[in-house]
């Protein structure tokens, strides 16, 4: 029997887009790499399709993040509604102090809905035809400013800060888990 279209799309695009994404910075990367079978490959172009596809997926992740972060999740309908509370380690920005989450209704909770639900068909499982919210920059980069906006609003400005100055590093010193010590700017 022979292979769909849609069985050649995801073998070739979707799959690959996540196992590219899941593979950057592994030895595994390197061991696939490194035992090709063929010569004719570019294996820094490779690498730096397993990185940029890698940045992607972390970009619609951490947008996500935040926007549950700031209070916003979206109904069946793209309606925004609060994001559940699963056990009581979850956390959102009404659990720092006073703060407040992002007001429903509001045309930035209702933009904010339809983007959190575009990140999760986007990235958190496999799905096709859902006509979500395009993910394209410019729609990141206003759900971005809407987000940016609010924590600057809330969190930040009650300790004096601007979020900016926390982009501004100063020195970065890798420890275990992947994760890094950071100094930066304003680290208060």
């Amino acid at each position: 029997m022979g292979e769909t279209e849609k069985e050649r799309e995801w073998r070739t695009e979707h799959l690959m887009h996540r196992i590219r994404a899941a593979l950057d910075t592994t030895s595994l990367l390197d061991e696939t790499l490194t035992t090709h079978d063929s010569a004719s490959y570019n294996r820094k172009l490779s690498l730096d399709l397993c990185a940029e596809q890698a940045r992607h997926e972390g970009h619609i992740a951490a947008l996500r993040w935040l926007i549950d972060f700031v209070g916003i999740n979206a109904a069946e309908d793209l309606q925004p509604k609060r994001p559940p509370t699963w056990r009581s380690t979850s956390e959102d920005l009404s659990r720092f102090g006073q703060h407040q989450l992002i007001p429903i209704p509001s045309d930035d909770a209702t933009f904010l809905a339809k983007m959190w639900k575009a990140c999760s068909q986007a990235t958190g499982h496999p799905t096709s035809g859902t006509n979500h919210e395009s993910l394209e920059e410019p729609n990141r980069r206003r759900a971005m400013e809407i987000v940016l906006r609010h924590l600057q609003a809330t969190m930040y400005s009650e300790a004096n800060v601007n979020w900016r100055n926390y982009m501004k590093v100063i020195s970065l010193v890798q420890v275990s888990g992947g994760r890094a010590n950071i100094t930066t700017l304003r680290s208060g």
